[in-house]
């Protein structure tokens, strides 16, 4: 136990000096949630830098309460938000030594969640203050309790869905995974009651978008890309989806990727032909399912496959190799491999991820525009934070001609900045409005007032 501990602290240790994975703000969604964190204190759920500051319906309520404690000791700061993501990512770290000490014997579960706790992936996520971290604390400690020998009554295991949906609305596959389980033991009072628990919150936050702003949930808005792809360009999504996951899982390299997860997959047949339904399998399988079907994809997304993946490999091994210390050492080996490259360079790196990329721009704006001055961008909760200035969303593409949009919504100036990868698998279709919006930036209702090409910023005045 003392030698798990120490392993433990050295792990903690190195995921610490990679704090931060990259600068606040650097994933846009991660100021939303802080905004937001810090609204709830004051009784509200709004952003607070848009004029009437209306409620938030983009975003479940789930991580900004969870950024409350860090809103209420750190405010203004990212360094307070940056900690308390960290602390959440080491509670991962137990609790995937946890849930597979069950299941593979505490050496090997050591070796796994050292495997886990050092994936160049998880590395770059320490510190990062966004919901995939605390959704698999959710996940893992779900399973944990679920699959004990007290169990879990239905209508609490409904209660920690939706809390799980809350923070990452990408929670869904975790339901019929869990009411599977249920189903596999004869326990249909406790699925028809987790059931029941889980989708009632999903309804009544519905419901609250629709009563305060006449839109529904965000997630099923989002699928609406596919109005634009005909049934070939759906395919070619779909298959652009899956290789930028294998991609992330092959540290670059699909074709690795790939039969890494064909391999777990190998592992998990035995498991099920072993010992039946596993709610962490049909988690996984459900996960890989909606993901496949979704248009985007980051490197994040892979943090929750990871513990099942990991487990997977090892029940593959076991065909061949008998030894629990063997195997332990291969998934040691694993993760050494790519830890002196990625590992090292996120260790070494760290402060100087902590700088804004548009650091100058936005100095400029604090210093040559008026306070009150509005803004748009793409990423605006982020600009808004870093430049101290009120700012709206982009205009959507039905509200017709740009400059007509921003001038009924008061807007002054549009930052816009080079498009960045948005993290879609929809090909050009995806990017169509923002070239349609790039075109009309060119257009004469729209004056320069800032360059920087360093930084690849436009600061555009809209004429009067």
């Amino acid at each position: 136990m003392r030698g798990l501990i120490l392993l433990f602290i050295l792990v903690a240790t190195v995921q610490l000096l990679c704090v931060p994975g990259g600068y606040f703000g650097h994933e846009h969604d991660d100021v939303q949630d802080v905004l937001l964190s810090r609204s709830i204190l004051r009784g509200r759920y709004t952003l607070g830098i848009t004029p009437g500051d209306p409620p938030m319906t983009d975003r479940t309520p789930g991580m900004p309460l969870l950024l409350t404690p860090a809103a209420a000791a750190s405010g203004d700061i990212p360094a307070g938000y940056q900690l308390w993501a960290y602390l959440w990512l080491v509670v991962c770290d137990a609790l995937v030594w946890l849930w597979l000490r069950r299941r593979m014997g505490p050496v090997s579960a050591a070796a796994a969640a050292f495997c886990f706790a050092l994936n160049p992936v998880v590395l770059s996520r320490a510190g990062m203050v966004m919901p995939e971290v605390p959704f698999l604390a959710l996940l893992l400690g779900l399973l944990l309790v679920l699959e004990s020998e007290r169990g879990l009554p239905g209508w609490r295991s409904g209660l920690w869905l939706a809390a799980a949906w809350a923070v990452r609305p990408a929670a869904f596959p975790l339901f019929p995974a869990v009411w599977g389980w249920y189903l596999w033991k004869r326990r249909y009072r406790d699925c028809a009651l987790s059931a029941g628990f889980a989708v009632l919150p999903v309804l009544a936050w519905w419901a609250w978008c629709q009563h305060v702003s006449g839109r529904g949930l965000e997630d099923a808005r989002q699928l609406g890309i596919f109005s634009l792809l005909d049934g070939a360009g759906i395919l070619a999504t779909f298959g652009r989806t899956a290789r930028a996951g294998l991609a992330s899982l092959g540290a670059g390299a699909w074709l690795v990727g790939a039969s890494l997860a064909a391999a777990a997959g190998a592992g998990w047949v035995v498991r099920i032909k072993d010992k039946g339904y596993d709610a962490g399998i049909a988690y996984a399988l459900c996960a890989g399912l909606m993901h496949a079907f979704w248009p985007y994809w980051y490197e994040r997304y892979l943090l929750s496959f990871l513990p099942f993946l990991i487990w997977g490999l090892w029940l593959l091994m076991g065909r061949a190799v008998e030894s629990d210390r063997a195997r332990a050492l291969v998934l040691a080996v694993l993760v050494l491999i790519p830890f002196p490259s990625r590992g090292v360079g996120l260790m070494r790196g760290a402060s100087a991820r902590c700088s804004p990329e548009f650091r100058d721009t936005y100095a400029w704006i604090r210093g040559h525009t008026e306070p009150q001055a509005m803004f748009t961008s793409l990423a605006f909760c982020r600009d808004a934070f870093y430049a101290g200035r009120p700012f709206l969303s982009l205009p959507p593409a039905s509200a017709g001609p740009l400059s007509g949009a921003l001038k009924s919504r008061r807007v002054g100036y549009v930052l816009w900045s080079r498009l960045p990868d948005m993290g879609s698998t929809a090909g050009e279709a995806y990017y169509r409005r923002f070239r349609a919006i790039e075109e009309e930036l060119a257009g004469p209702e729209f004056r320069a007032a800032y360059s920087n090409p360093g930084e690849g910023t436009l600061v555009l005045e809209l004429m009067k």
